[in-house]
């Protein structure tokens, strides 16, 4: 057993990536989606700069901070990606479980289960491994309690941890309930939530790949994706705290094409049957949530309806090809 804080102590500190290495992975990331003339105006920039005093100060901004706090990022990217985000929290941001196929005789039997799992309230959990490596596990006691207070331009999270009811808000008003009258899903999702059963994590290990990595390069090849580091999106919030000029290589439309991707993914693993799904921020992008299991893979789509060019059904198929595609490709030796 840990507490949350002692554990998140134990964990080693995120690493700031030299410069030098940073714009040179970000270069070589740009090759397949920006043409020549772009690739050459990206170098000079890039190349501009890396010389100047300005990305010194940026960097070493992000130096001092690494040794202040065990995780330089994590404030940054929370504010950024959900904290800054106009959109509500529900269905954009939050998640939904599907649970494996069950028969309630009343519906207060979910939330008694909920309730029951609300182990925030001690404080203390089983230590999350993956392997022989610790996870963190502050991130469970901001499972329950915690709430978003609006701003004008930026939000913020409160927690109140010795809360022991549940609120429902309905037609503007908030109450509180023991039971949950129906779960209707608003028109505008597409959300598509499959079983992939022509293998899973013992097939893939069996070819010494990572069952990830070959779940991830699946929705690449899908999607057609792609993204930069942390490291360049610290650069940006560290020139914004400073109250500097935004750097021209952070702030150009090919920059914001690099760090758009058009999949947000997500492995949640557990050895049930179930499956995790969220929506998407902005509201034209697919989310995709995936459990490894031994024999199959449970997945989860998300997109919206209203966007043109976004359809989960589609998303699905071809990543259902791609999985087969490369498991294909694997076995041509045993043909």
């Amino acid at each position: 057993m840990a507490n949350f804080e002692e554990n998140t102590q134990h964990l080693p500190r995120l690493p700031v990536p030299k410069l030098k290495d940073t714009l040179h992975k970000y270069v070589r990331s740009l090759k397949p989606i920006i043409d020549s003339n772009e690739m050459l105006r990206t170098i000079r920039h890039v190349e501009k700069f890396e010389s100047s005093d300005l990305a010194r100060q940026l960097q070493e901004y992000i130096e001092k901070r690494a040794q202040e706090k065990l995780n330089w990022f994590d404030e940054w990217g929370i504010r950024m990606k959900y904290l800054n985000n106009r959109l509500p929290i529900a269905l954009y941001s939050s998640p939904a479980h599907i649970f494996p196929l069950e028969s309630f005789k009343e519906e207060v039997v979910v939330f008694k289960n909920i309730l029951s799992y609300n182990f925030p309230l001690s404080g203390e959990l089983p230590i999350d491994r993956t392997g022989d490596i610790e996870r963190d596990m502050s991130q469970y006691k901001k499972m329950f309690g915690t709430c978003r207070i609006p701003h004008q331009f930026s939000d913020e999270n409160a927690f109140h941890p010795n809360a022991e009811h549940i609120i429902v808000a309905y037609k503007n008003q908030v109450k509180h309930v023991v039971v949950y009258s129906f779960n209707k899903l608003v028109d505008n999702s597409d959300i598509e939530s499959f079983k992939f059963k022509l293998f899973g994590k013992d097939f893939i290990k069996n070819a010494n790949l990572s069952p990830d990595s070959y779940v991830q390069i699946a929705l690449q090849l899908a999607a057609d994706g792609y993204g930069v580091e942390k490291h360049l999106i610290g650069l940006k919030a560290a020139a914004n705290e400073l109250n500097v000029d935004i750097p021209s290589i952070l702030s150009d439309d090919t920059f914001t094409r690099s760090t758009t991707n058009r999949v947000t993914t997500s492995q949640v693993v557990t050895s049930c049957d179930s499956v995790v799904g969220f929506g998407t921020v902005p509201t034209n992008l697919y989310s995709c949530c995936y459990n490894i299991r031994h024999c199959d893979i449970n997945m989860s789509i998300f997109s919206f309806r209203s966007n043109f060019f976004t359809k989960s059904a589609n998303m699905k198929n071809a990543i259902i090809l791609s999985l087969c595609n490369m498991r294909d490709i694997l076995t041509l030796d045993d043909e």
